[in-house]
């Protein structure tokens, strides 16, 4: 494993910790994106491995799977989909635009 490798890693296993206190705490728009933090660098970690060279500078998780040749479900793809779409969403939320019911579901 490249050193970069072990780097993207040791970052994922961070923001997941970072995102599972954030959901004890009740942050739920942090978890989400802690959560597309988590994922996106271990996608940058699968693309090091696979192309030996650092990943590009993207935020986009749809772009880096692809570029890390993985296979994913349709129901992973779906769900790619929607974390990839996240960040726009939170900051809305942020800014009060958006709120969450009593399940903990985004209202728009």
């Amino acid at each position: 494993m490249l050193k970069a490798t072990a780097n993207w890693l040791a970052q994922v296993d961070y923001d997941i910790a970072t995102a599972e206190q954030m959901l004890h705490a009740g942050r739920y728009i942090y978890v989400i994106f802690m959560s597309h933090m988590a994922l996106e660098k271990a996608l940058k970690a699968l693309v090091t491995e696979e192309t030996q060279k650092l990943p590009p500078r993207t935020h986009n998780l749809i772009d880096l799977a692809q570029r890390a040749h993985v296979v994913l479900s349709q129901e992973q793809q779906d769900f790619l989909g929607k974390l990839n779409n996240s960040p726009p969403y939170t900051f809305f939320l942020l800014n009060g635009d958006m709120e969450l019911n009593r399940n903990r579901q985004l209202l728009v």
